[in-house]
């Protein structure tokens, strides 16, 4: 219909172009000025794209416009700017568009399987493989290729009421590279619709990891307890390089006025730490993480600070690099293989030896190779690892904290881990609203695992180390953590035996602490919080810890299906902190508003 040259389409209008779809009540197109408007109930799909709206209006001359009352879903993987012209992506009707959320899927694994909480990790946000998400906004702008809302909602939770909601402000998404980029002036998250934590300026993009601006940290040993750090955004140095900034502020160093995390001014480097009173340097540190691509190499450097102050500059720093090269990959559905040669090299790089406690190695370079495989064979889960390495290391002589040796070490490791499965019960349910405290079914069952580690030392001294260690025993796992009270318990005991021969030079990879049992306790309490808890109880006879728990781990976490939030603190290192991780599903259909 053409009116004062206008355009005018009403009733059930539905625009194709290759693979896009549109349906709506109204559209009006003005011939003279070039401005589409198009009202109504609006329903667009492009791919795995999809959005509703109440209004659109655009400008094809100077290419600005708006949408009203938008709400969609989008998939980081698959957005392509440049990708509107592939095959036709045929729809048998648009009021399938209504559909409900179905064939929900965790991209990657658990968020509740705490199997290491060793590292100093801090709070961070952990996004698991960023790929489909539902957003929602009142309005959205356009210009050119710049789509900008004032505020605009994000949302993982595939259902209604979302356990977390992301609120961004000043937002924008451009191309860049050929991809989408998202950011926002100011993000917060909102958990349960109660609990708003700020975020600070986010870019979201396909990358798996994106940082709190601001983190909570505790480590005693290395930088006197409490302390806070800032993450600086990202920067990118051409187009294979990335460089991630920390800056960190030592609370508990500050309030105490006095450092215990560095030896006295004209002691070395690793001679026992001494409390000394501390400067203004002391109370701030930084880390730098780079990572690169050289010539088909990839690069990859660590170097931290917990000190800036530069008069002891060889007591403050570590650093760590390594170049190296995937030589195989395979994997299918049932097996994963990885074969990758390095070079590496470290300075002050920190290694914990049981009842040694943890111990430094001042230098280390050298050449290593390994081989990893995980496949599945008669419902047995098997594991390898191959590796050899050889390098220079440089640290204390056995027995003695003030004597720095250095010797040549050459390495060989050998590896095989079988999981063997007694009995299981298969749970098939999808991932529904049901699943509350948890992103996908338990498995249970009862599992007995069996392993047996080969580690062959030769030094150049003539001195030599023989390992063979055997550690077996059963995982059970019981209920859903659906229910609201002990829905899901894990518990497993291993016993660990080593057959040792010779001795090291070193302390670093002196064999201690041979002969131990391992336990490990997952226990639901109430709701959506589960205590972790793993120790070892020593039975050599020849440890410093023998009869008593050691390498305790605690992690008393909130786990929820669309994230989970622990605090976690191991005993033996003093270092601990908290862990926020956000799970990313895959999932059909578009649901409805959720803000």
């Amino acid at each position: 219909l053409k009116s004062e040259n206008k355009f005018i389409a009403e009733g059930n209008v539905l625009i194709k172009k290759n693979n896009m779809q549109l349906k709506s009540d109204k559209l009006i197109y003005d011939l003279d000025k070039k401005i589409i408007t198009i009202t109504g109930e609006i329903k667009f799909i492009s791919n795995e794209q999809f959005f509703e709206a109440s209004k659109i209006q655009y400008d094809l001359i100077s290419k600005e416009g708006l949408i009203q009352d938008f709400y969609g879903t989008i998939d980081f993987k698959k957005i392509d700017l440049n990708n509107f012209n592939n095959t036709y992506s045929e729809l048998k009707n648009f009021r399938d568009l209504q559909s409900s959320i179905k064939d929900v899927k965790l991209n990657q694994s658990s968020s509740f399987e705490f199997d290491d909480i060793t590292a100093p990790q801090t709070f961070k946000v952990e996004i698991n493989d960023m790929t489909k998400w539902r957003m929602q906004s009142e309005e959205i702008k356009i210009n050119g290729d710049i789509w900008s809302a004032k505020v605009l909602y994000l949302t993982n939770d595939p259902f209604n009421k979302p356990q977390i909601i992301i609120k961004n402000k000043d937002f924008k998404s451009f191309e860049k590279d050929g991809k989408l980029v998202f950011k926002s002036g100011w993000s917060s998250i909102i958990l349960e619709d109660k609990l708003t934590i700020p975020l600070g300026p986010k870019k979201y993009n396909q990358q798996k990891r994106n940082n709190f601006k601001w983190g909570l940290g505790y480590d005693k040993n290395n930088k006197d307890g409490i302390y806070i750090e800032r993450y600086i955004d990202p920067i990118k140095i051409g187009r294979k390089t990335d460089l991630n900034l920390k800056k960190e502020f030592y609370i508990q160093r500050y309030f105490q006025g006095n450092t215990k995390s560095f030896s006295k001014e004209n002691e070395s480097v690793l001679a026992e730490k001494s409390k000394q009173d501390s400067k203004l340097s002391d109370y701030f540190g930084i880390s730098t993480e780079l990572n690169s691509q050289l010539l088909g190499l990839d690069f990859n450097s660590e170097i931290k600070f917990n000190s800036l102050d530069l008069d002891k500059f060889k007591k403050i720093v570590n650093m760590k690099g390594e170049l190296s090269r995937e030589l195989y990959s395979y994997q299918d559905k049932d097996k994963e293989e990885k074969t990758k040669i390095s070079l590496f090299g470290t300075y002050r790089d920190k290694v914990w030896n049981g009842s040694l406690g943890e111990k430094d190695i001042l230098t280390a370079y050298g050449l290593k190779i390994k081989n990893k495989k995980n496949w599945e064979a008669n419902k047995v889960k098997k594991s390898s690892k191959l590796a050899l390495g050889f390098g220079e290391f440089k640290s204390e002589k056995k027995s003695s904290e003030n004597d720095i040796i250095s010797r040549e070490r050459l390495n060989l490791l050998w590896q095989r881990q079988h999981n063997y499965q007694i009995w299981s019960v298969k749970d098939d349910s999808p991932i529904n609203k049901e699943f509350k405290y948890a992103p996908e079914s338990i498995n249970k069952g009862i599992d007995f695992l069996i392993s047996s580690k080969v580690d062959l030392y030769s030094y150049d001294d003539g001195n030599f180390q023989n390992l063979i260690t055997f550690k077996a025993g059963p995982k059970i796992t019981l209920g859903n953590l659906k229910n609201k009270y002990f829905d899901y318990s894990e518990i497993n005991i291993l016993g660990k035996t080593t057959i040792a021969n010779g001795k090291s030079p070193f302390d670093f990879d002196q064999s201690v602490d041979n002969h131990s049992i391992e336990i490990g306790l997952k226990q639901q309490l109430i709701g959506p919080l589960v205590l972790n808890y793993s120790t070892e109880y020593n039975l050599d006879i020849n440890s410093n810890n023998f009869h008593e728990f050691s390498n305790n781990k605690y992690e008393l976490s909130w786990n929820r299906r669309a994230f989970n939030i622990g605090l976690f603190y191991n005993q033996d290192r003093k270092l601990g902190g908290i862990n926020f991780e956000i799970n990313g599903f895959n999932f059909s259909g578009y649901g409805d508003k959720f803000k």
